[in-house]
């Protein structure tokens, strides 16, 4: 008979400590978790057999996962996929989120919370850029953990973005233009750098 639940070693944040998690899959076919609090691996694995028998009897209720083990979650299965900075930048906004609504579970967050997170992010100072990122990147969270079946709907969803202010554009004087045209060495370069000038082609035009 195959195991409905198994047992996996989440990293502590000090990347050296483990605390055991078990993962089943309810009737619904979504991914739960339950937090061990503990390393002890004989403890751990009779909470295991518990927790197995106990959802062949139907006795237990699934539990949802807290926000805190959805990023956990998102770490694990994307850690092939995603670059390192990339997934310290998805844990970075997610921490924000969690500290913005607390670490609830992850299928009673509303609309109103990511509300709430885009007005925390503009209280702590950031630009509408970063507030931006900040929403977009933990919508991403959400986004595959729908996809996966962990969750119903992804509450980010219809969220409008902050309007992003346009910078003034700077004109080059007649002297920078001609320092820059004398500094270039190559005679492409100098043809480049004139039809840019004299001509309105972008530069996706200018380059091909």
């Amino acid at each position: 008979m195959s195991k409905l639940v198994r047992l996996w070693k989440r990293p502590c944040k000090n990347g050296q400590e483990f605390k055991y998690v078990l993962i089943w899959f309810d009737e619904q076919g979504k991914e739960r978790w339950q937090a061990l609090k503990h390393a002890d691996g004989r403890k751990a694995e009779k909470q295991r057999v518990q927790k197995e028998r106990d959802l062949r009897m139907g006795l237990v209720e699934p539990d949802s996962m807290k926000l805190s083990e959805l990023l956990d979650d998102y770490l694990r299965r994307t850690r092939t996929q995603i670059e390192v900075s990339t997934a310290n930048s998805a844990a970075y906004r997610m921490t924000d989120f969690i500290a913005a609504v607390g670490n609830i579970n992850a299928d009673i967050v509303t609309y109103r919370h990511v509300e709430g997170f885009q007005q925390y992010c503009i209280d702590k100072g950031l630009s509408p850029a970063s507030a931006n990122t900040h929403i977009k990147m933990v919508k991403r969270i959400f986004s595959l953990a729908v996809k996966r079946g962990q969750l119903e709907k992804n509450p980010f969803d219809g969220i409008p973005l902050l309007k992003v202010p346009q910078g003034l554009v700077r004109l080059i004087t007649e002297q920078e233009f001609f320092r820059v045209l004398n500094a270039a060495q190559e005679p492409i370069w100098k043809a480049r750098i004139l039809l840019g000038k004299t001509t309105g082609l972008r530069r996706g035009e200018i380059l091909n």
